[in-house]
C-alpha cells in the first residue's frame, strides 16, 4: 500500500483548523495527543509501562479478584514492572467478569458514587458482562474519539449522520427510545460538540427497512455515516451498488469488516470505509491509519497479542487480543481476553506515527447481508435482552450462540453449569414476541447443547444463519 506518511506539523495543521469552545479554547489535551503520535518507540514503552504498573500495584492492593489470583499464583504484583513483566500475570476471561462483578470492584470506590457509571456488553463471543466505570474513564471516550475523526480528516462543520441501533442514538422526550422512520438529531455532533464547534447531526434506527434508510440518506445526506459494516453492506446492495448522494466517508464500528465486505462497499459507494477498535467494557482502543494497521490509545489502554498460553506471538503471528486499562480505577481490567483474534505487528508503520500497532482483527464479525428482511432487529433485540437481565438470570450461563435456520426459525443455543433461572426463558420469549411486530412468526426455541463450536477462523460467533451463504468465518 503507498500511502504519504503524516507528520505532527500535518496533525497539527488540521487540529488547528477545528474551531474550539469559548471554554476549550486552552484545553492543551488535543495537543498531548498529538504530541504522543510521534514520540520514540522506546519511551512510549517506557511510559506505557509505568502506567500499567501503577494499575496492577494498585489492583492487587484494592481488588479482591487480583489479590487473591496473585497470591494464589504466587505472584508479587510489585514486581511487574515492565510491559514483559505482564506475562507473568493470569489472564482475565469474559467468564470472569460475567460472574466476578462484585469481587473486581476496587474497594476503594463506592456503588454510591454518582460519578460512577456503568457499560454493559451483550458480548459478541457470547458472554454478558458489565463493568464499573470511573468518570475520567467513560469522558476519555470523546476525546479519543476526537483524536480518529482527525485521522479520517473529518470537517467539523459537515453534517453527520448515524444510522445504529435506538439505544445508542439520543432519546426523545422523557427518556423515549427513537421510533422507527423517525429522525432525531443534535445541533452538534454527539462527541465533538462537547470541545469543538460543529454541523449538526441526524440520527436514524438501525431497525428501520433499508429502503427506508437510503431514502433517509438522500433526504438528509450527511457528509460522513457511521453505522455497522454489515449494515453497510446491505445499504450498498439494496441500492444497486451505485454511490450515496453527498456522503462522503463512512465509519464502521462495533464489527469487523471482512476484505471482501470492504471491497464491496467502498467499490459501490466510491468512497472509504473508517474504522476503530473498541468495546465496551474497555472503550476505544484503537484506530486504524490510512496504512491500515490499527494504532493503540497509549492514553487509555494497553494491548497485547498472545497464544493460548499467554505469551506473545512472533510479528505477523496471530493471537488473542488482550486489553489492560489505565485510567479506570473502579474496575481495572488486567490482561482482558476480548474475544478477539488480531495479528500482531512490528517495525514502523508507513503512516508515520509511532503509537503501538496490531495488524488485522480477524475475530467481532456478525453478518445479516444474505439473511431475511426482519433478521437483524430480532437478533439484536434479544441481544440486547441477554444484555440487560439481572446477573442472578444468567449465574450459570457459560456461552450462548442464535442460530437461524433455513425455515427462519431460531435456535437460542445455551451452554451452562447448572440449571438457568426460571425466568430466563419466559422473559426472552416474552421479548421475542414484541419483536415480531413485522407480522412474521419465526419461532424461537431455546436448546441446552454441551459446547458452541468457533468457527474454523476460531471466533465464537453470537450470531449464525444457514442463509449466509457466503459463510460467516470472519478469518476468510
Amino acid at each position: 500500500m503507498n500511502i504519504t506518511a503524516t507528520s505532527r506539523r500535518e496533525e497539527q495543521a488540521f487540529q488547528a483548523s477545528w474551531r474550539p469552545l469559548e471554554r476549550h479554547k486552552d484545553n492543551k489535551t488535543f495537543a498531548h495527543l498529538i504530541d504522543n503520535e510521534f514520540r520514540d518507540p522506546e519511551n512510549i514503552e517506557a511510559s506505557v509501562a509505568r502506567q500499567v504498573a501503577r494499575m496492577v500495584t494498585y489492583a492487587g492492593d484494592h481488588v479482591p479478584f487480583y489479590r487473591d489470583a496473585f497470591a494464589a499464583a504466587g505472584i508479587d504484583h510489585r514486581r511487574i514492572t515492565s510491559l514483559a513483566d505482564l506475562s507473568q500475570l493470569p489472564v482475565l476471561s469474559r467468564f470472569d467478569l460475567a460472574s466476578g462483578f462484585d469481587r473486581l470492584r476496587s474497594t476503594q470506590v463506592s456503588l454510591q458514587d454518582r460519578s460512577l457509571r456503568i457499560a454493559r456488553t451483550s458480548g459478541s463471543s457470547g458472554v454478558p458482562v458489565k463493568v464499573l466505570k470511573t468518570r475520567q474513564s467513560s469522558d476519555s471516550f470523546a476525546v479519543l474519539w476526537l483524536r480518529q475523526a482527525r485521522w479520517f480528516r473529518h470537517d467539523l462543520s459537515r453534517r453527520y449522520g448515524r444510522i445504529l441501533t435506538a439505544n445508542t442514538l439520543y432519546r426523545r422526550s422523557g427518556g423515549a427510545l427513537n421510533l422507527d422512520g423517525d429522525t432525531i438529531g443534535s445541533p452538534s455532533w454527539m462527541y465533538a460538540g462537547q470541545f469543538f464547534h460543529t454541523g449538526d447531526e441526524v440520527q436514524f434506527n438501525s431497525s428501520s427497512s433499508r429502503p427506508d434508510q437510503l431514502r433517509w440518506l438522500e433526504q438528509h445526506q450527511p457528509a460522513y455515516l457511521m453505522s455497522y459494516p454489515g449494515l453497510l453492506e446491505e445499504l450498498a446492495l439494496a441500492n444497486g451498488c451505485q454511490p450515496l448522494s453527498g456522503v462522503e466517508g463512512l465509519v464502521a464500528i462495533s464489527t469487523i469488516m471482512t476484505r471482501a465486505m470492504r471491497t464491496r462497499v467502498e467499490t459501490s459507494f466510491g468512497i472509504p470505509i473508517y474504522q476503530n477498535y473498541g468495546l465496551n467494557e474497555a472503550g476505544l482502543v484503537a484506530v486504524q491509519c490510512a496504512a491500515g494497521r490499527y494504532h493503540t490509545h497509549i492514553e487509555h489502554v494497553h494491548v497485547e497479542i498472545v497464544d493460548t498460553d499467554g505469551q506473545p506471538v512472533a510479528p505477523g503471528a496471530s493471537g488473542r487480543l488482550l486489553v489492560t486499562t489505565i485510567t479506570n480505577p473502579a474496575m481495572p481490567l488486567l490482561r482482558y481476553d476480548t474475544g478477539d483474534i488480531a495479528i500482531a505487528a512490528t517495525g514502523p508503520c508507513p503512516c508515520g506515527r509511532t503509537l503501538p500497532s496490531f495488524l488485522d482483527v480477524i475475530g467481532r464479525h456478525r453478518r445479516f447481508a444474505e439473511t431475511p428482511e426482519g433478521t437483524r432487529p430480532r437478533v439484536n433485540g434479544l441481544i440486547d435482552q441477554l444484555a440487560e437481565m439481572p446477573p442472578e438470570w444468567l449465574a450459570n450461563l457459560r456461552q450462548y450462540q442464535i442460530h437461524q435456520a433455513a425455515d427462519r426459525s431460531f435456535e437460542l443455543r445455551v451452554q451452562v453449569t447448572g440449571k438457568l433461572h426460571e425466568a430466563f426463558g419466559r422473559q426472552l420469549q416474552q421479548a421475542w414476541a414484541t419483536l415480531q411486530s413485522d407480522g412474521e412468526d419465526w419461532p424461537l426455541t431455546i436448546v441446552e447443547v454441551g459446547e458452541i463450536q468457533p468457527s474454523p477462523g476460531g471466533k465464537l460467533l453470537d450470531f449464525v444463519s444457514e442463509f449466509d451463504r457466503a459463510g460467516i468465518d470472519p478469518a476468510r
